[in-house]
């Protein structure tokens, strides 16, 4: 990490002995060192602030670097930071957050060659104590220790964590929430009253004044710390104890320097010293648990006669990034380094946090540039590993593939390994097509009328059509049809097949839309064509849900029009979905109904989506998703557990129930603006958008805001309520509205 200060040469000999023997016997005694907070990942809009509060220059602290004690941690919109702490805890800060650590001691502790996945407790006892000024943390701590303390402050009293997945959220004038998915958290309130245990699957609402409120989970808020923690967990997973214990011998280190010789000396400035650079830190720079870090820098041109990692790739690559230091100590050509920087900013994060040749190896195998790193970071540590023990030859092709999770890693097995060679990995490369075969499909086009569909597979393909490029314009063509049902219904696909065709990218798309808001997922049946028209013959939807099939899609890549009512059923399925998706227009009729008691339900549009006089009636979950403005009128939705209404832009309604008592609701937009809506009075609702609530609460009430208040902001425009009790002001607000939460849109 870049330290504060720059050690005399006197400083960093003793600090390098103390550092050795701290190595050599790590456990010897259990007095305390300084904990380490170490930065894992962090995108979007982040800012460090040092002791004093003042902000740090942008690349100061980067990913991998240590953030000292007295300094703070702030995220904007759209921003976010994974901490590792070196008691195993890794800790989510989301958007518009602002946290300091205030104590972090910890007993040293033997690796023992162990990675961060190998632990199920903490490595040792510690004491940490965090301030959250505001925003939201989301933790995961290893198992604590007896005589170990995790204590979290805020305005409104102290939660004390026993080992535990949870997420705080302090919303300045309005309080905390709490809402914790695995063991047991334990909130006091100001003044040291009595403790309130708040245990898995419960929640806790704090009011400014410090009076708790137990309340059920919310069901969305458990599912976002679930899968922040896994996003969390994947960055960390391969995270050495050797370097998280180097790291807590760093943070020590530096808070003895701090004692003994205070902040900024500012000795050793020297004009043409190297070490002045930037912060100056020296061999400190890449982690002083280590002693041979200098020797790391040997594999680096040069290295040995410039420590400035940053001048170092600068004068490399002619790029200076939060990352350079880190960098540094992998040895890097040219070539890789180049490489490095071609990757997006969270495989960036990811592979930095790997061992040193696999590094080097990823970032010299042949065709591994961004997509590629991209689908490699999307698996779990474990499958990486298996992935790796693959030929060079065999893994880039299988990327590119994007094969699931669990197939590969069943796949991947020990003989399949040990036989990965360049010799034995067999060719993926798909026989030339036949001129029966290029002449068929050709015919096939042109009576289809998509004569420029085969001059397109000629420029794809280089002008050499394999069978594999006969078979995407087989099913180009299907997919570039018109159907009416009433005369034919569309072939069913498979999804992998629609969306890898070209024709097809914007569904393909708005596809990748829905599975950012985990509203679709895995593999499921595709009926596809250019424009749908549904007048009958819908009943036949419940046959293609069969043997494995999960998910069916209606989809099109410009308009889809039912004049009819849907009912289908899936009693040989459970967790079954209809998804009907447009990349045009969705017209559905006035007053029919899609309804399934066994199967949910999602409608999505690339374009504006309007439905009127509508039913949505399914079993578990049902969701409304564009992708610009959607406006609903008089809409019935019925589900048990969870109502998704969502649009990029704006959100008009007027005329929504919910006939059931769904226990979930989630709306979001830009902005949002309501009338005639009732909510269940026993739902959790969240409503989300551009700036939230106001004064950390309320919408805007009534018809005289101006259209430029209304921006950005969740509107009660005009009959709003909850249980038919009208919302028409804060006080009723106040009186009728506990079960509402008003938010920011969290945008990754």
């Amino acid at each position: 990490m870049r330290t504060a200060k720059m050690f005399t040469p006197l400083s960093k000999i003793l600090i390098t002995c103390s550092l050795l023997i701290g190595l050599v016997n790590p456990s010897s005694g259990q007095e305390k060192q300084s904990g380490a907070l170490i930065i894992a990942d962090m995108q979007g809009n982040v800012q460090f602030l040092d002791g004093q509060g003042k902000p740090l220059e942008p690349g100061k602290i980067g990913a991998g670097d240590i953030l000292p004690l007295d300094h703070s941690a702030v995220t904007g919109q759209p921003g976010k930071i994974i901490f590792l702490l070196s008691n195993g805890t890794l800790m989510t800060l989301t958007e518009n957050t602002k946290m300091k650590v205030r104590t972090f001691e910890q007993v040293p502790f033997d690796p023992g060659g162990k990675k961060l996945k190998d632990l199920e407790n903490e490595p040792s006892q510690s004491a940490v104590e965090i301030d959250l000024d505001m925003g939201s943390l989301i933790i995961k701590t290893k198992k604590l220790d007896k005589a170990s303390s995790f204590d979290i402050n805020s305005p409104v009293g102290v939660a004390g964590i026993r080992g535990t997945e949870f997420q705080m959220q302090s919303n300045p004038g309005a309080g905390i929430q709490l809402d914790v998915t695995e063991s047991t958290v334990a909130f006091t309130p100001p003044g040291g009253g009595q403790a309130m245990p708040v245990g898995q699957g419960n929640g806790l609402s704090v009011s400014q004044t410090g009076v708790p409120t137990p309340r059920p989970i919310n069901p969305v808020v458990a599912q976002t710390i679930s899968i922040t923690n896994q996003v969390a967990t994947q960055v960390t997973a391969n995270v050495s104890l050797n370097v998280v214990s180097g790291a807590m011998n760093e943070a020590t280190a530096e808070s003895q320097s701090k004692e003994e010789s205070g902040e900024g000396d500012g000795e050793g400035e020297g004009e043409g010293d190297s070490e002045d650079s930037d912060s100056g830190d020296g061999e400190s720079s890449e982690g002083g648990d280590d002693s041979s870090a200098s020797s790391d820098s040997g594999d680096i041109s040069g290295a040995a006669l410039e420590n400035n990692a940053d001048a170092l790739q600068a004068r490399k690559t002619g790029k200076v990034s939060a990352m350079s230091r880190q960098l540094a100590k992998f040895g890097l050509n040219d070539e890789q380094t180049n490489r490095f920087y071609m990757l997006s900013a969270k495989a960036q994060g990811f592979i930095i946090l790997e061992e040193k040749e696999v590094v080097q190896r990823l970032l010299s195998m042949e065709g591994f540039f961004v997509v590629q790193a991209d689908a490699f970071f999307l698996y779990s540590a474990e499958t990486r590993a298996q992935i790796l023990g693959l030929d060079d030859s065999a893994i880039v092709p299988g990327l590119n593939q994007r094969i699931e999770e669990a197939l590969l890693a069943g796949t991947l097995t020990k003989d399949d390994l040990s036989g990965s060679t360049k010799t034995k990995v067999p060719t993926v490369t798909s026989p030339l097509a036949t001129d029966t075969e290029i002449l068929g499909l050709s015919d096939k086009l042109k009576q289809a009328g998509h004569v420029g569909v085969m001059e397109e597979l000629m420029e794809l393909s280089g002008g050499e059509l394999t069978k594999d490029w006969i078979r995407t314009g087989e099913v180009a063509n299907i997919l570039l049809q018109d159907y009416d049902w009433a005369t034919a219904l569309p072939s069913m696909l498979s999804s992998a097949e629609v969306l890898a065709n070209p024709f097809y990218t914007p569904i393909a798309q708005l596809r990748q839309e829905l599975e950012n808001d985990l509203l679709i997922f895995g593999d499921s049946s595709v009926l596809g064509g250019r424009n749908q028209i549904i007048s009958s013959n819908s009943n036949t939807l419940s046959s293609y849900f069969t043997g494995s099939t999960k998910t069916v899609i209606i989809s099109s890549l410009e308009d889809i029009s039912a004049s009819e009512s849907f009912t289908w059923e899936t009693p040989e399925q459970s967790d079954t979905r209809l998804v009907v998706m447009s990349g045009g227009k969705m017209n559905l009729k006035q007053g029919i109904t899609l309804q399934s008691a066994t199967s949910d339900l999602l409608i999505s549009s690339r374009e504006d989506l309007e439905l009127n006089q509508v039913t949505l009636e399914v079993a578990d979950e049902v969701a409304v998703r564009g992708l610009k403005d959607v406006q609903l009128n008089n809409v019935t939705m019925g589900a048990n557990l969870l109502a998704t209404v969502k649009a990029r832009r704006n959100l008009n309604v007027d005329g929504l129930n919910f006939n059931r008592g769904v226990s979930n609701i989630l709306m979001e937009a830009t902005t949002m603006r309501l009338s005639n809506v009732n909510f269940p009075v026993n739902s959790a609702i969240r409503l989300n958008t551009l700036k939230g609530a106001i004064d950390g609460r309320y919408p805007n009430f009534g018809t005289n805001i101006s259209a430029a208040q209304q921006v950005g902001r969740v509107n009660f425009i005009k009959n709003v309520s909850t249980g038919g009790n009208v919302m028409n002001n804060r006080q009723t607000f106040d009186q009728f509205g506990n079960n509402i939460t008003i938010g920011k849109i969290n945008r990754p």
